[in-house]
């Protein structure tokens, strides 16, 4: 029995030590309190938003990587225009509980579920609450060249898509840097975001689901 208990302990081990991000140290209790109160701050002081991105998929159903291009639109706390401009014109708007999808020539889907759990996991990170306030997940904190905040889901229908959730944060604006999905099918998503542009005004219209 003693050596099954040992075993167990250093499996344990072995699998922590897996799990955790190369080159990032988890934080101690302390850290974790005053990081987590930087993040509420600077989610309380964040109006709007706008950011370019970058988003690659890589899949085993595909030879090459997936690329696309886009700019992401943020109004506090809850408008997200999720907008693709290349390979093709396509934005996921988030109107508070509402989401769509619009194409170049109008809105082609309301309330679609899988692109309305991607827009909410955005909108989460945008604003920094989803990274320390969500029950959807078990939340690790590490410290490195960036903060990472790992998101494992503890609900089945999050657990059901994704695997893991690494959020990079930039350690003196604690806002998104990258995003790395990790689908439970195998594929990863990464989302590399530039240029932000922080409180100022964005029109409206952007947000619109009319």
């Amino acid at each position: 029995m003693k050596k099954i208990g040992v075993l167990f302990f250093l499996m344990l081990v072995f699998a922590f030590a897996d799990a955790q991000p190369k080159n990032y140290t988890q934080m101690s209790d302390n850290e974790k309190t005053s990081t987590v109160n930087k993040i509420k701050k600077m989610s309380q002081s964040l109006k709007f938003l706008q950011t370019n991105f970058i988003q690659e998929k890589t899949s085993s159903l595909f030879s090459n990587i997936l690329k696309s291009e886009g700019v992401l639109y943020y109004q506090s706390p809850t408008l997200l225009c999720w907008q693709y401009n290349t390979p093709n014109y396509l934005a996921v708007i988030m109107n508070n509980e509402t989401c769509c999808i619009k194409n170049k020539n109008g809105i082609v889907n309301t309330n679609p579920r899988m692109f309305k759990e991607l827009a909410k996991l955005i909108l989460a990170t945008v604003n920094g609450l989803g990274l320390v306030e969500n029950n959807n997940f078990f939340i690790q904190y590490y410290k490195g060249d960036k903060i990472l905040i790992r998101l494992i889901p503890s609900n089945k229908r999050l657990k059901d898509m994704y695997k893991a959730i690494e959020v990079y944060l930039h350690t003196e604006t604690l806002l998104a840097d990258m995003v790395k999905l990790e689908e439970v099918n195998g594929d990863i998503t990464t989302i590399t975001f530039s240029g932000k542009k922080i409180n100022n005004t964005i029109p409206i219209s952007k947000f619109s689901i009319k």
